[in-house]
């Protein structure tokens, strides 16, 4: 059975920070329709913005 689509980017993403090194920084923007409106789950778990 095929690994799946989060194992596969855990690992490219594992792959790449060894590759780079400890300066090594991922940045990600949520897709737009999980913006689109306040009660949304993903809305609320991004608002308001931390900074950890």
């Amino acid at each position: 059975m095929p690994a799946s689509a989060p194992t596969c980017m855990s690992q490219a993403l594992h792959t790449l920070a060894a590759q780079v090194g400890p300066d090594f920084v991922l940045t990600m923007a949520p897709q737009t329709m999980d913006m689109y409106t306040t009660g949304s789950p993903y809305f609320q778990r991004a608002w308001p913005p931390r900074t950890s």
